[in-house]
Parts: structure tokens; sequence; C-alpha cells
């Protein structure tokens, strides 16, 4: 892209622009990845099958396996819709990890809570923590961007060791 050529003519801002190359290049791979996972639906796989398999690609690209705890009741009465927002959403988390953490260690939690109504997702890292003036870029608004089309919530935050993302959904009754 051309933007890679104006570093050498701008040295003074060449730094930001490598910040927004490097973003545009993540947001067409992230493009890249939704549309290779669109155009091979796989229906007889079950909705924790389909967890397992983002998590364990998440493994080969971070170097070690993300611990994980899935309900076992979860594919139960989950909408199709919210199941795919909660892949997106695990398949964004995951991401940012690889590209952001420089975690050893990470922790996914899947849980339908039937009395609460409520279906949470819980990604949590050792790494280097978001900063502290963090903004919504692209990825972390569209992880808000599902949960408010279920009317949930999402979080992410700094915690003493790393960060914690939380995605909550309602369930239907």
């Amino acid at each position: 892209m051309g933007l890679e050529a104006l570093t050498t003519k701008a040295p003074g801002i060449a730094g930001e622009l490598a910040k927004y190359v490097n973003e545009i290049d993540t947001t067409i791979d992230d493009i890249r990845q939704t549309v290779f996972q669109l155009q091979r639906p796989d229906a007889s796989a079950n909705l924790r099958d389909k967890l397992m398999r983002q998590v364990k690609a998440a493994g080969n690209a971070l170097g070690f396996a993300p611990r994980v705890t899935v309900d076992h009741t979860l594919g139960n009465g989950v909408p199709d819709g919210v199941q795919r927002d909660l892949l997106a959403a695990l398949g964004e988390a995951l991401s940012n990890v690889v590209r952001h953490a420089e975690a050893t260690a990470v922790d996914v939690t899947v849980h339908a809570d039937r009395a609460d109504g409520e279906l949470t997702l819980e990604v949590l890292d050792n790494g280097v923590g978001m900063p502290e003036d963090v903004v919504r870029r692209s990825g972390l608004a569209n992880l808000e961007a599902r949960a408010r089309r279920w009317r949930g919530r999402f979080a992410v935050s700094r915690v003493p060791g790393g960060t914690a993302l939380t995605w909550t959904v309602p369930l239907p009754a």
C-alpha cells in the first residue's frame, strides 16, 4: 500500500503511519478470516465443537493451548444468530490476545446461566494488559455491537496480571 512508502518521505510521522498501516492490515486479516468462516458453515458440528475448534486454532497461533471451560448444556436453546455472534466474539477476543497480549496463559469460559437467563463468554489472559488510554478500535467496537444487538453487554479491562474480557447476552426463556 502507498502509505508504507510515505514513512520514508515523512519521517516525522513515520511512527503514526506505521500504526495505521498495522491497523489496516489487521482489519483486512480479520475480514478475510470472517469471510472464510462464513464460506464453510459446518451445520453438523455443535456449538461446543465450534468453540473448541476456534480455541485450538488460537492455541496454534499462541504456541500454547488455552484452558477452556464450556457449559455442558450450552447448545440447548441458544439461537443461531447468538451462536454466530458468540463465535465471532470469541474469535475477536482470541485474535486480540494473539496480536497484543504477549500472554503465556489464556482462560476461556463459556457459561449458559439458565437461572439468570444469560450466556457469558470470558477470556482472561496473563499478558501485558491493555493500555489505560485504549480507544475502542474496530475489534472492540465490533464486540460491543454484537453484544448490544442482543441487548447484552461487553466489558474489557486491565486486571492484575493481564486483561479480562466479558461478553454477555440474554438467553431466550
